[in-house]
């Protein structure tokens, strides 16, 4: 089955920061949105590739001339790796590609594109309340989430997805852009896009270039909606369907997009790293244990008591930090310890950094613990 492959390539590189991602595209594999899982899985084949791009580079006949034979073996061992997976990244592409077409086509004639009942290509304006929200997000996995909240997104392979007056959204290894095109011309090779929230040209490209973006998944057009957006009260779970074994098995798997427009995998992953980063959350990596098991199933109870017992721990702690700092400037300004003027500012310089970590990390928990009580209520 192909989540089981999309879970193999996870354990394959789990550790990755963008490893979790994939665990989105199994549950989209098994729910049959095959283009949702091949546009998930492309972007984070680029990211891994990007990421180990240096090694991939490297010359093992240059590093075995000029390092250690250990380090030209840790060399040549790392390529080994990040190749495997390269080619398991393409096996899982090409066969999500192959599910996707099987799929019943929603164009009804190849020379004029008529888009899915219900679905239109976004106008030229985008909603200002969609580039608040997306300006305001801070990741760029995250600020795709919105997208996807927002828009159905669709593949761009041929030539029909080239349309006028039609907004797309491109990643490039940058930044991120909502391009639109204003006019495409069937003759013509070459594509002007602009800007779809400033205005401004962008560079031209060949209509080559514009679909091997498409299928690289880091270029998509972006419809509406077909129906009334899912709310988090749509989420299916185990029980709701009743019949074979095959619609109960559908049945317990998440509706990512309800569910993210509630609380998505990575707001888990920022309050990992405010809890490791404050240091007052011993086993903050259980958060990823969470994430990655009650949190995608829909266990969402046993996920709220686990980070609500975190969160009180990290609140006693933050408290007896906050006692201990008080108490130290106390000390100070009465006398009883003398510092030098340097190392007095060097420790307030200190203290306020950490009370900046602290800060966020409470504010993590709190949007954790809330987004958790809202689906325990749906």
């Amino acid at each position: 089955m192909i989540e089981t492959d999309i879970q193999d390539l996870y354990a394959l590189i789990r550790g990755a920061k963008f490893a979790n991602s994939l665990q989105d595209a199994a549950a989209a594999a098994g729910q049959g949105d095959y283009s949702v899982a091949m546009e998930i899985v492309g972007n984070v084949r680029d990211r891994y590739e990007k990421a180990h791009l240096r090694t991939l580079k490297k010359d093992l006949s240059q590093v075995e001339a000029e390092a250690t034979k250990e380090e030209a073996k840790r060399v040549a061992s790392k390529q080994e790796k990040y190749r495997h997976a390269l080619v398991k990244f393409d096996e899982v592409l090409t066969a999500l590609n192959r599910q996707a077409v099987a799929q019943p086509t929603q164009e009804s004639s190849s020379n004029a594109p008529v888009q899915a009942t219900g679905k239109s290509p976004v106008p030229p304006q985008l909603p200002a309340d969609l580039i608040l929200e997306y300006e305001s997000t801070d990741s760029r996995d995250a600020r795709f989430q919105v997208i996807r909240r927002h828009f159905e997104v669709q593949e761009v392979a041929a030539d029909h997805t080239i349309r006028s007056h039609t907004c797309y959204f491109l990643r490039d290894n940058d930044r991120d852009y909502f391009i639109r095109i204003a006019a495409a011309d069937p003759s013509s090779n070459d594509i002007s896009p602009e800007d779809a929230v400033s205005g401004e040209q962008l560079v031209s490209l060949s209509k080559t270039k514009f679909l091997d973006l498409g299928r690289r998944r880091r270029l998509v057009q972006l419809c509406t909606k077909a129906s009334k957006p899912l709310t988090a009260g749509s989420i299916l779970r185990q029980g709701e369907l009743a019949g074979s074994p095959e619609d109960v098995q559908q049945a317990n798997l998440l509706d990512i997009r309800a569910r993210d427009a509630v609380l998505d995998v990575g707001a888990f992953t920022q309050l990992m790293d405010a809890a490791s980063r404050c240091r007052l959350v011993p086993g903050a990596d259980q958060i990823a244990h969470l994430r990655d098991r009650e949190f995608r199933l829909g266990k969402y109870q046993e996920a709220s008591r686990a980070i609500e017992g975190m969160s009180n721990q990290f609140i006693a702690a933050a408290t007896q930090r906050a006692q201990r700092v008080r108490r130290e400037e106390m000390d100070i300004a009465s006398g009883k310890v003398k510092m030098a003027p340097r190392d007095l500012q060097a420790k307030r310089a200190r203290d306020i950094a950490e009370t900046q970590l602290v800060e966020r990390a409470r504010n993590r928990f709190m949007r954790v613990m809330e987004g958790l009580r809202i689906l325990m209520r749906t």
